[in-house]
């Protein structure tokens, strides 16, 4: 799996405890832009996207926003952040 949802190496990212990150140490190293391509979703056009992990055909259904670090669905009215991004998409 791509590197948002890989283990960490020491080098990469900040403290570490046993030369692999804490959920804190993703959450700052990547984006959600970037964690959404790692779990094979659609590249977003002007931060929107397809709810490919529930079948979704909306191009505008999900809303990425890099900046604030966050993405909602629309029709699922439901967001967060990166975890809950990689939370809501594995099914977790």
């Amino acid at each position: 799996m791509a590197r948002a949802l890989a283990e960490y190496r020491q080098s990469d990212v900040g403290t570490t405890r046993g030369g692999v990150v804490s959920a804190a140490g993703i959450v700052h190293a990547t984006t959600i832009t970037a964690v959404w391509l790692a779990l094979r979703g659609d590249p977003p056009k002007r931060g929107r996207a397809r709810a490919f992990f529930r079948g979704g055909d909306n191009p505008l259904a999900i809303s990425l926003n890099d900046a604030r670090g966050c993405w909602f669905d629309y029709p699922g009215g439901i967001g967060g952040g990166v975890l809950d991004l990689i939370q809501r998409v594995r099914g977790s």
